[in-house]
């Protein structure tokens, strides 16, 4: 982890949160057929889980691609934030998928992990997560990542620290480089994120696939008024509460070693040194 690969789509994307024409909830090599694509307006439609605790899972790998987009902006009340994209990705051989569910508009939503199961058939596990509704028009999974400012002097010091409000993951860019199995084209789609009056939504990230969350959108930027001018790490992590099972619990930290200084007209900027990469 320690180089820097190129990105994997051009910086500044702003189409990611446009639905695409239908909904497409395919998941590849048929680990979970039959699971219904589907927007419940009506709370009387929404199914209760039914379906057994895994046992043999085919499991996700959520990691965060390598941090890009990096901009340094001051306001004009002084204050500066360093903007940037992050994605989470998943690497795993098998599907991240998550349906939540719920009686009534407004009432509390039941979130369970799917799974297809090594011997075809499927399964789901509850989840701690949360829903949120966000600016974007539909759900999201309420503190999907999280983000941290570490000196590289002073012992390693954490001196700012950001919550992601939320995701609604979908498939919007191949992971590079793409696992074994990888669809070629988007199996999840932001139209399972549903409205608000949603009783179901169903979101996630095929083998491959990866969800990013460019330096435009909310929550991407971190405050950086008051540090003084030298190296910092800013490190995500995606699933920081560990609510989701995966293959590897280890590998959900990315990082970029940042440099803040000025330019010869004493503008302030930020230099990025390195990057991890996914493994």
């Amino acid at each position: 982890m320690d180089s820097s690969p190129a990105p994997v789509s051009a910086p500044g994307s702003t189409g990611r949160r446009l639905a695409l024409a239908m909904l497409l909830v395919i998941v590849p090599v048929g680990l979970l057929a039959g699971w219904i694509a589907g927007t419940y307006r009506d709370a009387a439609e929404a199914p209760a889980p039914t379906l057994p605790q895994p046992v043999d899972p085919i499991l996700p790998n959520l990691v965060v691609g390598p941090l890009r987009d990096f901009l340094l902006a001051r306001g004009e009340d002084g204050s500066r934030r360093i903007f940037f994209t992050a994605a989470p990705a998943n690497v795993g051989p098998g599907p991240f998928a998550l349906e939540a569910t719920r009686k009534r508009a407004g009432g509390r939503w039941l979130v369970t992990q799917q799974f297809g199961e090594r011997d075809g058939g499927r399964s789901e596990r509850r989840v701690p997560a949360d829903l949120v509704f966000g600016g974007h028009g539909h759900w999201h999974v309420r503190l999907g990542a999280s983000y941290r400012l570490v000196a590289r002097s002073d012992g390693g010091e954490v001196v700012r620290r950001l919550v992601k409000a939320g995701f609604c993951f979908f498939d919007h860019e191949r992971a590079r480089p793409a696992p074994p199995g990888a669809p070629r084209s988007p199996q999840f789609s932001s139209i399972g994120c549903n409205g608000r009056g949603s009783a179901v939504v169903r979101m996630g990230l095929s083998v491959g696939w990866a969800d990013p969350y460019t330096w435009l959108l909310p929550d991407q930027r971190i405050d950086v008024t008051g540090l003084r001018e030298g190296d910092y790490r800013l490190i995500a992590t995606v699933d920081p509460d560990g609510w989701f099972d995966e293959t590897d619990e280890a590998d959900n930290d990315a990082w970029a070693d940042l440099r803040l200084t000025h330019r010869a007209d004493g503008v302030p900027i930020v230099r990025v040194l390195r990057r991890s990469r996914v493994r």
